[in-house]
Parts: C-alpha cells; sequence; structure tokens
C-alpha cells in the first residue's frame, strides 16, 4: 500500500514539473518533407527538407510562424515565392541554392510579420578563381523591399558577394554576418553602403577578393577580418580633408597594416592639410599652389607615407636637414617622391649623396623633370649631374629629361668642365715649386738691381765689396 501510494506521489510531481513535449508530426504530400511543430501557444514551426518550389508549401497550415528549409534547391524567382502566411515572423535557409536573378520581387508584401531572415551555408552562384572555387550569395535586385515588418538579416558561414539594395539595408536593424567570407571590394557600391549602415561582423568573418581590382601584390585584403576593414574604411572616410577623397585600398598581407591614399588633386590647395588619415601610406596633391612640402617631413600625420605625389605645384625649395630626409627615404624599401612640374631651382644634394653613401641597398625614386634647375651655379651643377649620371636609373626614373632653367639643356649633357673649370687643390709639390720660383724671382731681382747701381753709380753689391776689401788686408 506504501509503496503504490509513494510510486502515484511520484508519478504526479513527475507530470507537474516536466516540460510539455511539443506535438510533432511528420507529413508527406507528393515530394514535400516538412517536420511541423506546434509548441503551448500554439505558434507552428516547420522544417523542410529538399524543397525545389516554396509555393508548394501552401497546403501548409496558415499559423505558420518560424519556417526552416534545409538543402532547398531554388533555380529562379518563382521558385521562391512564399504563400502569404500572415503569421509567418522567421525564415531560414540552411545549405540551399538560391538564385535570386530578376529584377522582380518575390516576397510580398501581404507576408506582414516577417522580421527576420537567416541564410547560412548557402549560395546563388558558383565562380572558379584563382583562388579555387567560390559558392558565392548575392541578391542581385530589390528582393526583400517589400517586406514592411522585415527588420533583422543574417548571416552564417556564407561567402558573401554583395546585396544591392541600399534602401533595404537602411531600413534594417540588425544586420548580422557571422562567420564565412566577406567580398570586401570597397570601390563595390554594396559595401560602401555597409559601411554606412554598420553591421555587425563576427571576428571570424573575413575579407576575401580577387587580385584582379588589387593595385600590386604587396596589398591584399584576403583573410583580413572584414569588421578590421570596415572600420579602417569609416575612420579613412571621417578623418578625411575636406573637399578630398580618401580610400583603402589594401593592406600588407603578413602585418596586416592597411595601405591608405588620400587623393586631394585640383582643389587650390595653398598648404598640405595638417589632418590626414594617420594609416595613410599616399597622397596626391598634384594640381595645387603647394609652396612647400615640410609636413611629410615633419607632421606625426604623415609618418607612414611612402608615395607622395606633389608634382605641378609651385614649390621653390626644399629646406630639410639629413636626418628628417633620411627618416623619410627609410620609411619603406621603395619610397617615392613626384616633385616634377614645380619651381625647384636646387635639391640638398648633400644629403642625397650622404644618404646613397651611407645606404646603398636603399631603393628610392624621384621624380624632377619640368623644373627650372639652376645650371649657372657651378657647384651645383656638377654635383647634379653626378648625381644624375652615378644613380639616375636607379633613384631618378626621369633623370634624361631634367632640364636646365635658361638653355632648356639636358642636365646629364651640359659640358660642366667647360663651363666650369676645375680647380685643382693644391699640395706638397705645388708649395714648393711656388717657394723656388719665389726664391728665383727674388734672386733675379737683386741680380738686375746690382747691376744697375754698377752702371750708374759704379758701386759693388755690398757682399763684394766687402770680400775685396778682406783680400786687400790679407
Amino acid at each position: 500500500m506504501v509503496g503504490s501510494m509513494w510510486q502515484l506521489y511520484c508519478t504526479t510531481v513527475f507530470l507537474l514539473f516536466s516540460p510539455v513535449v511539443p506535438e510533432t508530426i511528420v507529413m508527406h504530400s507528393d515530394s514535400l518533407s516538412c517536420d511541423i511543430e506546434r509548441n503551448e501557444t500554439d505558434k507552428v514551426k516547420i522544417v523542410c527538407h529538399n524543397l525545389d518550389r516554396l509555393d508548394t508549401l501552401q497546403t501548409l497550415k496558415q499559423d505558420v510562424q518560424q519556417l526552416t528549409i534545409i538543402n532547398g534547391t531554388f533555380v529562379d524567382d518563382v521558385s521562391l515565392t512564399l504563400p502569404p502566411f500572415p503569421e509567418l515572423e522567421h525564415v531560414i535557409f540552411k545549405r540551399s541554392f538560391l538564385n535570386f536573378s530578376s529584377n522582380s520581387k518575390p516576397w510580398p508584401a501581404n507576408l506582414i510579420k516577417l522580421s527576420s531572415l537567416t541564410f547560412e551555408d548557402c549560395w546563388s552562384q558558383k565562380q572558379r578563381h584563382e583562388f579555387g572555387l567560390f559558392y558565392e550569395l548575392s541578391f542581385k535586385s530589390e528582393n526583400f523591399e517589400l517586406l514592411p515588418a522585415l527588420k533583422t538579416l543574417n548571416f552564417y558561414n556564407n561567402t558573401l558577394l554583395g546585396i544591392h539594395s541600399i534602401h533595404l539595408l537602411k531600413k534594417l536593424e540588425h544586420k548580422n554576418i557571422e562567420g564565412g567570407t566577406v567580398f570586401c571590394n570597397c570601390s563595390d557600391e554594396w559595401y560602401r553602403n555597409w559601411s554606412e549602415v554598420d553591421p555587425h561582423f563576427s571576428k571570424e568573418s573575413l575579407c576575401y577578393a580577387y587580385s584582379s581590382f588589387l593595385s600590386g601584390a604587396c596589398k591584399t585584403v584576403n583573410s583580413i577580418p572584414a569588421q578590421t576593414h570596415l572600420e579602417t574604411m569609416k575612420v579613412t572616410k571621417e578623418l578625411c580633408p575636406p573637399k578630398c577623397n580618401c580610400s583603402l585600398t589594401g593592406f600588407k598581407p603578413i602585418l596586416k597594416a592597411p595601405f591608405v591614399m588620400v587623393n586631394c588633386t585640383n582643389i587650390g590647395l595653398k598648404e598640405m592639410p595638417e589632418q590626414i588619415p594617420p594609416m595613410a601610406t599616399s597622397f596626391d596633391y598634384r594640381n595645387n599652389e603647394l609652396q612647400s612640402i615640410d609636413a611629410l617631413f615633419k607632421n606625426p600625420n604623415y609618418k607612414r607615407i611612402v608615395d607622395a605625389f606633389v608634382g605641378s605645384n609651385k614649390i621653390e625649395e626644399i629646406n630639410i636637414n639629413k636626418e628628417l630626409f633620411s627618416d623619410f627615404l627609410h620609411r619603406k624599401n621603395d619610397v617615392v617622391l613626384h616633385l616634377e612640374n614645380n619651381q625647384l631651382r636646387k635639391l640638398p644634394i648633400e644629403v642625397l649623396e650622404y644618404i646613397i653613401k651611407m645606404d646603398k641597398d636603399r631603393a628610392f625614386f624621384m621624380f624632377l623633370s619640368g623644373n627650372p634647375w639652376d645650371c649657372v651655379d657651378c657647384n651645383f651643377i656638377r654635383n647634379l649631374q653626378t648625381v644624375l649620371v652615378r644613380h639616375g636609373g636607379k633613384y631618378y626614373e626621369d633623370f634624361h629629361t631634367i632640364r636646365c632653367a635658361v638653355t632648356n639643356q639636358r642636365v646629364i649633357l651640359v659640358k660642366v668642365d667647360e663651363k666650369c673649370p676645375i680647380r685643382r687643390p693644391m699640395d706638397t709639390i705645388d708649395y714648393l715649386n711656388i717657394a723656388v720660383a719665389l726664391v728665383f724671382i727674388s734672386s733675379l731681382a737683386n741680380f738686375l738691381y746690382n747691376l744697375h747701381n754698377y752702371r750708374t753709380h759704379n758701386r759693388l753689391p755690398w757682399i763684394i765689396y766687402r770680400l775685396r776689401k778682406g783680400h786687400q788686408w790679407n
């Protein structure tokens, strides 16, 4: 009796505190295979496998709240058209082929409660590139703009090529990308839109790109965290000088340091901008009214600049010491300084000679053509010509077009030895020869003087007179 009561008590407690198991029904209608789950609030969740059309779901219950499609294959927009489920809130696609290809809008506005879309391991096209085969997911039309309640878009482990709908991106409250890869092409409109709407990227979401849009082998965005790429783009844009255009062009493959270009051409600059993105590696200030480039060597915001384009300005001189100039040339193995078409008459040649002498393996490039170089100053033109002849092909790529101010003659062809004869410094032999010559001249002058006195006054030189007088005494 006691045992029976205790068994009844345990059974009652178990029933009271055990969770309610939702009813699960497996349906098979032709090729339709779906699991239907109803919870305690009468909300229905449906999980369907291997579908090729969504409109076949219209035979299911109308109060479905969440729909999950696994291993679906949808070859066109028609096959992706959903029935009008008025209670549908969440749609999830997993490992499915989704071909959103036309300009139609297959997601009708009568899905009035659909607030969340999730895509996991999905693709819309297969592309073979030099890096391998990509199963890329892309939405090329305004596929979801008519959904009035849509607030969340989730991407899990996809190779996301793009969402070409700025209106959709701006209306969403949550844009999540977890894992997978993202096509990080800064020049692509959809990616620039992502930077404006501020999506969430997980640390595992990495960038990928095709090498065709990269400007050089030393720059890449492959395997860069997408969030890092996006944040760098935003900082670059925020710190860009007024009227200028700043762009992220890639990263160093190993160090992951960004390459940022600052473009301020043709805007009437009289001074180099004080504030630029501190990660900037190159700038283009051509066709302005700059008279000085001191900021390139002294301003800490320019400390990562290795490509400087300041051609077609009004720069007349570069007054910089060896230390600062050397620091600039040692920022990278191939520093480039474009100074063509300015008003330069002279350069600190001794600084360049010192740097070349101290570090012969250092590669830097300077462009100097189109300036009125001073070919009158013998010391300068001789040193400039020597540097161009010896190192022109290595450091000065336009050395054969550098010309004098007045004669327009190419500097490397100026006959400096004729124009400016060399004055060899005197050595010991020269001083000895001068001394012998002075003694000879002095002796000759003394002889002529004594001869003149003898003929005029019949006087002998005093030393001969003494010698004769001494002889008489003897």
